[in-house]
């Protein structure tokens, strides 16, 4: 979308996120895409570099600081590290977890997206060159496959390809709550405490799905990571 940097979180849509992480020691850049969806049109949202040489603890921090702005504590990447960025994700109150198929194909199901114009980019530069450049191949058994050019890079377009097709994929999407539902005002704008609300969110933007097992009471409910209680926050207040 043209003149289009970066658009701010808007809770009346569901989120998604995408990274692709590196060392920061090498000619990878590490990179972050949030999407969110919008009818039947993944909307790229935000979209981060971290370009070498860079600090891995500090890439991770930043990135989760943007995750939570945008409401969000799980995030899907590439199998870079193995556990590593599982680990310094996890630090941060975010859970890390590895794409079901490999870049690759995330391009294959990606394009037709780009191509039925049920994407909306950034006007990004560097995202969109990587992403005209890239190029098709059959390799020796027959399978096609999706990269970029000798000597050149994709991780942003790795990371927007990746976050769209997890916003248009329901198999992709187990773990990711809708978007939490406005609870219904008193006169003078009191939140009503209404149990049948699905989802809270805790001050640093943890989901009641995401860390506590279904049917806990709510008496019980504390943010596992921030140790908050639930009850509490639903009085208007919260406390360690």
């Amino acid at each position: 979308m043209k003149g289009r940097g970066y658009l701010p979180h808007d809770p009346k849509f569901r989120h998604f996120a995408f990274a692709d992480p590196a060392g920061g020691s090498g000619q990878d850049a590490m990179t972050l895409a949030i999407a969110r969806r919008e009818g039947d049109t993944s909307v790229v949202v935000r979209v981060v570099e971290w370009k070498p040489p860079f600090s891995p603890d500090d890439a991770t921090t930043e990135a989760a600081d943007i995750l939570k702005e945008y409401g969000l504590a799980r995030v899907v990447g590439d199998h870079f590290g193995g556990d590593f960025p599982k680990d310094r994700f996890r630090a941060h109150g975010i859970s890390y977890e590895r794409a079901d198929h490999p870049k690759s194909d995330l391009y294959q199901s990606f394009l037709p997206l780009v191509n039925g114009r049920r994407v909306e980019l950034l006007d990004h530069r560097k995202t969109l060159n990587q992403l005209l450049s890239l190029e098709k191949a059959t390799g020796r058994t027959g399978k096609d496959t999706i990269t970029h050019p000798p000597n050149a890079h994709d991780d942003l377009i790795n990371a927007v390809a990746g976050v769209c097709v997890l916003s248009q994929h329901r198999k992709m999407l187990e773990g990711y709550p809708e978007p939490a539902p406005k609870p219904p005002q008193r006169q003078g704008g009191h939140d009503v405490i209404v149990e049948s609300i699905r989802h809270w969110t805790c001050p640093n933007g943890h989901y009641e799905q995401d860390v506590w097992p279904e049917g806990t009471p709510a008496s019980e409910k504390r943010c596992v990571q921030e140790r908050c209680l639930w009850d509490s926050l639903r009085r208007g207040g919260w406390w360690p």
